[in-house]
């Protein structure tokens, strides 16, 4: 049976319409805490809902959203839609012309219009925290979470 949800595919989606709503190109740890902080904003405190619904072990998907997040852009790249770029502080994204028709025609879809939603607010929150910082608060927030830590979610 063919996986349908958390695909490279459906990751590289989001990330491009990430990198169409962040103000500059910007690297792979930063796009996969923002997204995370967009797909469990309940749960992080920061948005009303969880675009992928509640549940206890949000936070244990942390220790894979790097990895996936790697993958789609690896992908987004074959296809020419992100423009890898050396910058001094490392590897950084940015979308190609491809790449933002791709976003024209999946930005009228519910999914879409809602992810950026959460994403605009997200952004204006947490543009300025760096890598460190933003994994810093998901982390406080897995602590204070029933679930407790994120490290204790892996034991």
């Amino acid at each position: 049976m063919n996986q349908v949800f958390d695909t490279a595919f459906e990751n590289m989606l989001r990330e491009l319409v990430l990198l169409d709503t962040i103000p500059e190109p910007t690297n792979i740890d930063k796009i996969a805490a923002l997204d995370f902080l967009c797909i469990y904003g309940k749960s992080c405190s920061v948005l009303a809902n969880n675009l992928h619904g509640d549940n206890r072990f949000n936070f244990a998907e942390l220790s894979k959203k790097r990895d996936m997040a790697k993958q789609a852009i690896a992908t987004a790249i074959r296809c020419n839609f992100i423009m890898p770029l050396m910058t001094p502080y490392g590897m950084h994204y940015e979308l190609t012309d491809r790449g933002k028709q791709v976003v024209k025609t999946i930005n009228e879809s519910f999914y879409a219009k809602e992810y950026r939603a959460g994403l605009i607010s997200i952004v204006k929150k947490f543009w300025s925290y760096s890598d460190t910082q933003l994994l810093a608060f998901i982390n406080a927030k897995a602590n204070e979470s029933e679930g407790g830590s994120y490290a204790e979610l892996l034991n």
